[in-house]
């Protein structure tokens, strides 16, 4: 009988440690932080259909060259978020003006892109006991852009006939 208890015993230890190992860590399971704010606009077609049928389209040109990149549907509808850096966060978007195709037969450029950016080291995931991590979280200030020789924030809404 006194064996039977020794072993239950250690049962009880072995399942008291695994918990506590798997408790301890289980914030750890968490992905470092990423705080990069990425700047964005947002497009408002006047004058569109109601209905949300028709696609947004970006297409990006290479700044110097003015050669088509690429093209996406950046959405659909009569507003739409626009994120320059949606296709490549590694590259930088002030290389590039933006040619909105939505409903209209008349496309329009977003040109001038500049901005300011910085790379901090931050502490991120520090729960115990392997938590060590640190991420870098990217700055951007200063941004603009050129619309129809108006210069626009990250925030602002473009409005487009």
């Amino acid at each position: 009988m006194l064996h039977f208890k020794n072993i239950k015993f250690v049962q009880i230890i072995k399942t008291i440690l695994f918990g506590l190992f798997f408790g301890l860590t289980a914030c750890c399971t968490k992905k470092d932080c990423d705080n990069t704010n990425y700047p964005i606009l947002y497009l408002k077609f006047l004058n569109a259909p109601s209905s949300s049928s028709f696609n947004i389209t970006i297409t990006r040109l290479d700044k110097s060259t003015n050669n088509q990149v690429d093209s996406y549907i950046q959405g659909c509808g009569q507003t739409v978020t626009f994120y320059p850096w949606l296709q490549d966060k590694q590259k930088e978007a002030l290389n590039y003006n933006y040619v909105i195709s939505g409903p209209y037969n008349n496309p329009d450029t977003i040109f001038g892109m500049t901005y300011n950016k910085t790379a901090n080291q931050v502490k991120c995931n520090t729960c115990f006991p392997t938590g060590n991590g640190d991420a870098t979280v990217i700055d951007f200030k200063n941004f603009q852009v050129q619309y129809k020789g108006v210069s626009h924030k990250s925030g602002d809404t473009l409005f487009i006939n």
